[in-house]
């Protein structure tokens, strides 16, 4: 049972609308941390200390809730040095998790891309090969023996290379923050850079949903978290209620073309409803 403690504030960015500011009780931010959510984790954690690189704006709410899952696995965490020297930090501290927001991810498929889209010859048949079949192989389709083996070359001669890259002990890229392209998503498992993503609000400390590593499906945001309830109302609108969910906005008591807030006697229960023209 997490206690109420006192209040905390984090600003939404305003993406949609005026920049605003959630009151949410402590206690709801480390709903996150519950027991039953950190499960999520466990087949990343190892006997050592699972190993974290961080970029995102520290006090950002997603990274916010990260830097609570790092202090409660005692994860090693290290620091970007800047977004340019990104990789080669990743080549200095070998992360086995990072977490970052779908343009990260973007950005990352565009410089790959263009770096396959160079070759020629026998490389060109292996990236072209290792995106297919490694994509194949993550859409647990079924592969021909033939495929099988030029599969486990592709992973020998392209893949290994592109893991060493990024310092060789990534588990898994975590994206949330917004959606992450279906074919983004695709396209970095192929290869070999696990990525998976979740879904949550500022509003709701901020997560609510989050794929497992082990049945990571890319054009999902994953299971909820046993914090919160999650409904998919009538006419497609999401509702969730829990601890996560914020008091309201401050010195706000109209009601938001956004998200409603209000209390419940089970809950509070967020709404996120159509922006009005």
């Amino acid at each position: 049972m997490l206690v109420k403690s006192k209040n905390t504030s984090n600003f939404r960015d305003g993406s949609i609308g005026s920049m605003k500011k959630n009151k949410l009780f402590r206690s709801a931010k480390l709903s996150n941390l519950e027991d039953e959510d950190l499960d999520i984790l466990k087949p990343l954690i190892n006997k050592d200390q699972i190993r974290f690189l961080t970029w995102l704006p520290l006090s950002h709410s997603y990274e916010h809730t990260v830097q609570f899952v790092q202090i409660t696995v005692s994860a090693r965490v290290f620091y970007a040095e800047s977004i340019e020297k990104l990789i080669k930090n990743m080549n200095d501290c070998s992360p086995e998790i990072m977490t970052a927001v779908p343009r990260f991810y973007q950005n990352l498929y565009q410089k790959i891309n263009s770096t396959f889209n160079k070759a020629t010859g026998l490389k060109k048949y292996l990236v072209e090969n290792t995106v297919k079949l490694g994509s194949k192989k993550f859409g647990k389709q079924q592969m021909t023996i033939k495929e099988k083996i030029i599969n486990k070359f592709c992973e020998i001669t392209v893949r290994s290379k592109i893991k060493k890259q990024f310092g060789g002990s990534l588990k898994t890229f975590v994206s949330g923050g917004g959606a992450l392209d279906p074919e983004i998503g695709t396209f970095l498992n192929s290869i070999g850079l696990p990525t998976l993503q979740g879904y949550g609000l500022t509003e709701t400390s901020p997560v609510v949903s989050c794929n497992p590593i082990e049945d990571i499906r890319i054009d999902t945001v994953g299971i909820p978290f046993k914090c919160n309830n999650v409904k998919i109302a009538e006419d497609g609108e999401i509702l969730v209620k829990g601890e996560n969910v914020m008091l309201g906005y401050w010195n706000k008591t109209v009601s938001y073309t956004h998200l409603r807030a209000h209390e419940t006697p089970e809950h509070r229960v967020c709404r996120r409803v159509r922006e009005k023209k």
